[in-house]
């Protein structure tokens, strides 16, 4: 027997969902059409195999983005008197990306089968984080749903601005590292030589911070090239 996803009309035209035990979308049908129930769509679930990828993966991973335009989505048909299994599969048919619909089916078939919201989210810390499954843990006992959602969505969005700021102001600083690290390989290993010819051929001494840097510079040298020359004994005598 497989477990199907079904959404239905009932007898008064109104939208029903849930979950059944069939051998075939067939017979799932058959046994809708039996309880007064018009099938609009039947799939079919795994939860327990589903789960079990969760736990091994840590979940589904979406984009920021993607979490701030579902719980948008959710708050506005909550709101709006729209069940949560409904909202969940009206996202599911609409969204294009392939990530966020296997998401949203999951959190669909687990809430379906009668576990939380909340936790359904937590089986996917990669893309929900702690707050907001809290804040839906809230919302449940509350019966504020759509009031917290958007709460989060706020917070998620205030949260993504201030990344953005915080990278956009860090650009600058590593771009000036990285200049800086840039020009002072390029002295010290083709200015620095140079001028220590010059000083050679002419017999002058250098400058103490010249010697100094020369100084630095021919002790790493030689620690490397000891380094590879361990390296290259070693190698000849596993050889």
């Amino acid at each position: 027997m497989t477990t199907f996803r079904y959404s239905a009309r009932d007898m008064a035209g109104r939208s029903v969902s849930g979950t059944l035990q069939a051998s075939s979308q067939e017979e799932a049908a058959v046994l809708l059409r039996k309880e007064g129930k018009y099938p609009v769509r039947i799939d079919a679930v795994d939860p327990v195999s589903r789960s079990a990828e969760g736990r091994s993966k840590g979940g589904i991973r979406i984009r920021r983005a993607e979490v701030i335009q579902i719980a948008t989505q959710l708050s506005v048909m909550i709101e709006a008197g729209v069940t949560l299994s409904d909202a969940l599969d009206a996202i599911a048919r609409q969204t294009d990306r392939p990530r966020t619909r296997e998401l949203v089916e999951d959190l669909l078939s687990h809430v379906q089968a009668g576990v939380s919201f909340s936790e359904a989210l937590s089986r996917h810390p990669g893309s929900f984080s702690r707050l907001f499954i809290a804040l839906i843990r809230a919302s449940e006992k509350s019966g504020m749903m759509s009031v917290l959602l958007m709460r989060v969505v706020q917070y998620l969005r205030d949260e993504q601005e201030t990344r953005r700021r915080v990278k956009g102001a860090l650009v600058y600083p590593l771009i000036m590292f990285g200049f800086a690290v840039s020009v002072t390989v390029f002295l010290l290993a083709v200015v620095l030589p140079r001028f220590t010819a010059i000083y050679a051929s002419k017999k002058a001494a250098l400058p103490a911070p010249t010697q100094v840097l020369m100084t630095a510079r021919d002790r790493k040298s030689t620690r490397l090239n000891s380094s590879h020359s361990s390296i290259s004994y070693a190698v000849f005598c596993l050889k």
